[in-house]
């Protein structure tokens, strides 16, 4: 993934640079180094599932959430 594919697909997923950076757990100046070199391929996997799936940033946190919860997928009776 480029420099500008990578910027452009934040803009997708409703990130900016500071934020990508932190949503992959990285420091926020990260992100914004990403933007002139382009993201390590891990990031640009996931970036690219992301677009594919129409998921935004917002969308992963609530499906994390979700499964960090296990007695939220239990069945209420």
């Amino acid at each position: 993934m480029t420099a500008q594919q990578y910027k452009d697909a934040l803009v997708e997923v409703g990130l900016n640079q500071t934020s990508a950076a932190r949503f992959f757990g990285m420091h926020g100046v990260t992100g914004r180094r990403w933007a002139v070199t382009g993201p390590p391929e891990v990031v640009a996997k996931f970036l690219r599932i992301m677009l594919a799936q129409r998921w935004t940033a917002h969308d992963v946190d609530r499906l994390l959430a979700v499964t960090a919860e296990p007695e939220a997928m239990v069945e209420r009776v």
